[in-house]
C-alpha cells in the first residue's frame, strides 16, 4: 500500500524505485489486490514493459478493464494500447480478444479501418457476446467500403453487417451489393446472395441497373419451387424486361412452376406470366390446360383475356390440335 502511494509522486526518481520495488512482485497478485491504489500501481509496473515482455501479462491487463474504479479500467485500455491489435485479437483467451475489441472502440477511422482485420477476426468467434461487441465497433465503418477488401474474412465481416440492415436502407445500395455476387469465394457469395435478398424482389426487379435485375435472377436461380412461387411477381415483371436475356432467364424460372398455381395467382402480371409458359409448350401438351382456358378467357384483367385468346388461338389453329372449352354451367363447347 505504500509502495501504492509511492507509485504516484511526482519525482521520477521515486517513481523509477518505486516500480523496481513492485516488480520484485508477482504482478497478477497485485493486479487483484483489495486495495484499488495497488490494483493501479500494478498496471504501472506493466506501462513500463517492452511490447514484448507485456504480451506475457496480457490477461491480466484484460481483466482490470472489468474493474470498478474507472481510473483503473481507463489505465488498463492505455496499458493495453501499446500492443499490437493483430496480436490481441488472436489470443486464446476470449478475455485478451474482448480487451482488443475494447481498444479498437476508441481508435479514429483511419486507425480502424487498418486493424479491420483484426475485428473481423474476433467476429468469427463463437462466444456470441464477444461476436457482438465486435460487430458493434465494425459497423462504425462503411460496409459498402470495406467489403471490398482483399481480406475474405474482412468482407464476410461487412457482408454480416449488412444483413442487419433493413430493407429499405439497403435498397439506394444494392448496385454496389451486386459486384460482391461474383466473390471469388463460394460462402461470401451466398451470403451476398441473402443480403441482396433481404430487399424486396419486386422492387429489384423493377431497378434501373441492368446488373441488379440479372442479380435478382441470378439469386431466384438456387431456389426450389415452393421458395421460388413466393417471387412469382417479381418474375413476372422480368418477363417484360427491355433486356431479352432478361426475359428469357425470367420464362426459364417460371417454367419451374406449376401453372395451374400461377393462373390462380391474385396478381394479375403472374396470371398473364402463366399463359406465357404454357405458349411454350407444345400442341401435345396444351391439352392438359383446356379447362383453365375459361378461367383465362373470363379474367377480371383485359391483359390477362387478350393474352389467352393470342396463346390458345394461334395453338388451336395450328392444325395439330382443336381446344375444347367446357363451362362449368355446361357441358357445351
Amino acid at each position: 500500500g505504500i509502495l501504492a502511494e509511492l507509485s504516484n509522486s511526482v519525482d521520477e526518481d521515486v517513481l523509477s524505485g518505486t516500480f523496481e520495488i513492485l516488480s520484485k512482485l508477482e504482478v497478477k497478485t497485485l493486479a487483484m489486490h483489495s486495495d484499488p491504489a495497488v490494483r493501479k500501481a500494478a498496471l504501472g509496473v506493466l506501462d513500463r514493459l517492452d511490447p514484448e515482455k507485456l504480451l506475457a501479462h496480457a490477461t491480466c491487463v484484460a481483466c482490470c478493464l472489468m474493474d470498478d474504479v474507472h481510473a483503473i479500467c481507463y489505465k488498463a485500455l492505455h496499458v493495453l494500447s501499446k500492443l499490437d491489435p493483430r496480436i490481441l485479437a488472436s489470443h486464446p483467451d476470449s478475455l485478451v480478444r474482448f480487451a482488443c475489441v475494447q481498444v479498437l472502440h476508441n481508435a479514429q477511422p483511419d486507425e480502424l479501418r487498418e486493424h479491420s482485420p483484426s475485428l473481423a477476426r474476433v467476429m468469427n468467434c463463437t462466444d456470441p457476446t464477444l461476436n457482438d461487441s465486435a460487430m458493434q465497433v465494425f459497423s462504425k465503418l462503411d460496409p459498402l467500403e470495406v467489403a471490398k477488401h482483399p481480406d475474405p474474412a474482412v468482407r464476410h465481416a461487412a457482408l454480416r453487417v449488412l444483413e442487419k440492415w433493413e430493407p429499405d436502407r439497403l435498397l439506394p445500395h444494392v448496385s454496389d451489393i451486386v459486384p460482391l455476387l461474383t466473390d471469388a469465394t463460394d460462402v461470401l457469395r451466398k451470403k451476398s446472395c441473402d443480403v441482396l435478398m433481404r430487399v424486396s424482389s419486386s422492387a429489384l426487379s423493377k431497378h434501373e441497373n441492368l446488373a441488379v435485375r440479372r442479380a435478382v435472377l441470378q439469386a431466384l436461380h438456387h431456389m426450389g419451387p415452393d421458395e421460388l412461387h413466393e417471387h412469382a411477381g417479381a418474375l413476372a415483371c422480368l418477363l417484360d424486361d427491355i433486356d431479352q436475356s432478361v426475359c428469357d432467364e425470367a420464362l426459364v424460372l417460371l417454367q419451374k412452376l406449376q401453372s395451374e398455381q400461377l393462373a390462380c395467382h391474385p396478381e394479375a402480371s403472374v396470371r398473364r406470366a402463366a399463359l406465357c409458359v404454357i405458349e411454350t409448350l407444345g400442341s401435345e401438351k396444351l391439352a392438359e390446360h383446356e379447362l383453365s382456358a375459361y378461367r383465362w378467357f373470363t379474367d377480371d384483367d383485359s391483359a390477362v383475356r387478350m393474352k389467352a385468346i393470342e396463346v390458345f388461338t394461334k395453338l388451336s389453329y395450328s392444325g395439330r390440335l382443336r381446344i375444347q372449352v367446357r363451362t362449368p354451367e355446361s357441358n357445351g363447347r
